[in-house]
């Protein structure tokens, strides 16, 4: 059996913020002129029913790229966040009420610029990559991407307001445009 929700807000995602779906169905029809956020709230949609996968976000964010000219995976990844120069962090939040048993949704990213000598990477544990991959290169650029999921703690929990929190963080790293996501943790 589906899933189904029956309330989404979209506190922020692109360039959506405080979008509330309301009475939602089993099939339901998104209406708008060109570049009206359609395909964001479905982008939107997909990223909260999968919120704990990275390679689902970034199947989401080139979801819209052609294939042969695709932006670089942290450049896509950004995209997925609001990029109002006003806000102070780029965050997305999505909540929801219905059968689906995830409530809330937090992601935050955070881009990390900088040079890392092999040496300092190879005396940092948390920058621990394959060695195979380096010949004395750098690090010039990287993102953590931290997924925060709130849910039911179980089915029978629905009614009493008992949830679960579970965070993820990953880290994205580039060397010589070889992207390796690393140090996933639970």
């Amino acid at each position: 059996m589906a899933k189904n929700l029956e309330h989404l807000t979209i506190h922020q995602f692109r360039g959506l913020k405080n979008l509330e779906l309301r009475d939602l169905g089993t099939i339901n029809l998104l209406v708008g002129v060109n570049n009206s956020g359609k395909t964001s709230v479905l982008e939107a949609i997909a990223t909260y029913c999968r919120p704990l996968d990275p390679k689902a976000w970034l199947n989401t964010a080139w979801s819209r790229e052609i294939k042969f000219s695709r932006k670089p995976q942290l450049d896509a990844l950004r995209w997925l966040f609001p990029q109002d120069q006003q806000e102070t962090s780029e965050e997305v939040n999505i909540s929801g009420e219905g059968d689906f048993p995830l409530r809330e949704l937090q992601a935050i990213y955070e881009e990390i610029e900088g040079t890392f000598s092999q040496e300092e990477i190879e005396n940092d544990p948390e920058k621990e990559v394959e060695d195979e991959v380096f010949t004395n290169d750098l690090i010039e650029r990287g993102a953590d991407l931290s997924l925060i999921t709130k849910t039911v703690a179980s089915p029978i929990n629905l009614f009493d307001g008992k949830h679960e929190t579970t965070e993820k963080n990953f880290n994205y790293g580039k060397v010589n445009d070889l992207f390796l996501e690393r140090n996933a943790q639970i």
